[in-house]
């Protein structure tokens, strides 16, 4: 429709003449055009002020009264455009709807972190695909990487960190399979809820942390204000908690006092991945101290463990910062009671590496770091050093799930400190088709060999599959998969690490 045919339909809609099929193109025309709904607006405008005119004139010399020339008018008009009148009235009101209304605020809106890897999915979707950065009820938002602010229309907002599963419920409910949230309530939501697989928090007024894990019994952490907190199951216990309180569920229905650590929780969308970090700088009674902000990182054991043989013991020695473990194989490793992180959650591993230039032993692989289940298929993390030329060369870094690996280039039997990086979760890499990239020394490596499959990590259920540092999951006799070679500053990170970041950690500034 050009515009002249626009303005003759609506001069023929106003008069009453404009036939079904002129009034059906009329109105696509009007959805489709934001200038057209606008002239439209201001030509029936216009069409009611000449109305208003014609009705107000004064009466020229006539043989007739106008005003009764007027009437008659008026009434043949409006008879003849009954359902004219009507049809405009549609069209107005759609159109001064499109122009002038704002459309309705979501109950909750979504702002993410650079790195957020993140799956919304709406109660009316079977899939998520990525669904816009809005909730409504019934919404489920997964987020595997990064952290994610929540807003409320009520004000209520969250930082959620990665790994994470939450459903809104409704705008004043929240229901947090996994994750670790932070929640700042203002008075206007007062009453707000958090619902857990074994917890209901309910908001007086306050800020608070919520912590769910399919492993572990979930926790409320209270920062000031006011919770009540109750336990789904057993005797139901329910407690008021005013201030710095914290509470873990506990058997038949409890609540358990638990330590306070705000340092879990997110508190911008700048924050990096929670982490572990093994420094090797501090051993007390053949156990080294595991630091960072993951979660898990307060219960973790890591254990040194001595060899068969008494002249390859393991040795603290001077470190690229610090102090540094060095292992002679022979079953010295550092072995741990935490069972790594599972599935195909994002992560990254970096570490600071000397090998020998000569070394001795079989050619059988020397672990830097692993875990999981060697029996399931891509069920296991494990980080090598590569000895099967037939998949890649001599000495690079390889990384195995089990049924698939990518094996690097750069030789690090040579004596000198590498920096070795793996980052599982990121961007595909061209060549392997995995989402697995390794660098050392901060430069991506480029995939000399590989054998693609899918990682599932499977967490062990004793400790020969937990993480340990230092050996191979299928090492056999003690003088074989053990690593030969010293080791530094190892992190373990939930989330994949830019080069920007990797690059940070090389430099001991994370």
């Amino acid at each position: 429709m050009n515009p002249d045919e626009f303005e003759k339909s609506v001069w023929s809609l106003l008069d009453g003449s404009l036939d079904e099929e002129g009034f059906r193109k009329l109105e696509e025309f009007l959805i489709e055009q934001d200038e057209a709904q606008e002239q439209f607006v201001r030509m029936v405008d216009l069409h009611g002020i000449l109305i208003q005119k014609l009705s107000d004139q004064g009466a020229p010399p006539s043989v007739f009264s106008m005003d009764e020339v007027v009437r008659r008018q008026k009434r043949r008009y409006f008879k003849q455009s009954a359902m004219a009148a009507a049809a405009v009235l549609v069209l107005v009101a759609m159109v001064m709807k499109g122009v002038f209304m704002k459309p309705a605020e979501p109950l909750l809106t979504i702002r993410h972190s650079e790195d957020a890897v993140f799956q919304v999915t709406h109660a009316s979707e079977e899939d998520g695909d990525g669904g816009g950065l809005t909730l409504e009820k019934g919404s489920r938002l997964q987020l595997s990487q990064g952290g994610v602010e929540l807003t409320l229309q009520s004000g209520v907002q969250a930082l959620v960190r990665a790994p994470a599963d939450l459903t809104l419920h409704d705008d004043d409910r929240i229901y947090q399979s996994l994750g670790i949230s932070h929640f700042v309530v203002p008075p206007s939501g007062v009453g707000f809820q958090v619902q857990t697989p074994d917890l209901l928090v309910t908001d007086l007024g306050t800020e608070f942390g919520v912590i769910s894990s399919p492993d572990e019994l979930d926790q409320v952490h209270l920062f000031k204000g006011k919770v009540v907190v109750e336990n789904h199951w057993g005797v139901r216990h329910k407690e008021r908690l005013e201030g710095l309180q914290s509470r873990r569920a506990g058997p038949a229905g409890r609540l358990n006092p638990v330590d306070s650590r705000p340092e879990l929780f997110m508190t911008s969308l700048e924050d990096k991945p929670s982490y572990l970090r093994l420094s090797f700088d501090d051993l007390k009674r053949d156990e080294f101290v595991i630091s960072g902000n993951h979660p898990d990182a307060p219960g973790i054991r890591a254990t040194l463990l001595d060899s068969t043989r008494e002249d390859k013991r393991p040795g603290i020695v001077a470190g690229k910062f610090g102090k540094a473990l060095e292992l002679h194989g022979h079953g010295g490793c550092v072995q741990t009671n935490w069972p790594g992180i599972s599935g195909r959650s994002p992560r990254s591993v970096a570490f600071w590496v000397k090998l020998p230039a000569e070394i001795e032993g079989p050619h059988k692989q020397r672990g830097f770091l692993t875990w999981g289940d060697t029996d399931i298929e891509a069920g296991k993390f494990e980080l090598i050093v590569n000895r099967h030329r037939s998949i890649g060369p001599w000495g690079a870094i390889r990384f195995d799930c089990g049924k698939g690996h990518v094996v690097g280039e750069t030789n690090l039997y040579d004596g000198e400190w590498h920096h070795v990086a793996v980052v599982m979760g990121g961007v595909v890499d061209p060549a392997s088709g995995m989402k697995v990239q390794l660098y050392v020394d901060g430069e991506l490596e480029t995939i000399t060999g590989f054998l693609r499959n899918e990682p599932d990590t499977i967490p062990g259920t004793d400790e020969s599959s937990w993480m340990s540092v230092g050996r191979y999951l299928h090492a056999g006799s003690p003088n074989e998969g053990y690593l030969i070679g010293t080791l530094d500053e190892l992190y373990v990170f939930s989330g994949a690490l830019t080069q920007a970041d990797i690059r940070q950690v090389m430099n001991g500034d994370w």
